[in-house]
């Protein structure tokens, strides 16, 4: 799984449509059926009825929950990253003789 074939896959549930969802990402129908597809592949299960509409099979509605779950993921840990490089992030001990 790559998350260019969840960002594809997401993209498809939420406009129910292939060629909705290429031109919202700006990239070919064809192309995103082979993300479909390989999700489907790696996998081995159908993750949409195509006829007579596209309709989310049971597969596919797992799959979306976990897709869901791990952008989320992704999003946090980008934050993090984010975070980390916009902050100091570390400990300053500053000893000083028992005379001062």
């Amino acid at each position: 799984m790559n998350m260019t074939d969840i960002q594809c896959f997401i993209k498809v549930t939420e406009l129910m449509s292939f060629t909705k969802a290429a031109e919202a990402l700006y990239t070919s129908q064809q192309a995103v059926s082979l993300h479909i597809k390989h999700l489907e592949n790696t996998y081995k299960v159908q993750l949409f009825e195509r006829k007579p509409s596209l309709k989310l099979t049971t597969s596919g509605q797992a799959l979306l929950e976990a897709a869901r779950d791990i952008i989320e993921r992704e999003n946090r840990l980008i934050n993090q990253f984010t975070t980390m490089q916009d902050d100091f992030v570390g400990e300053i001990v500053i000893g000083l003789p028992p005379n001062r």
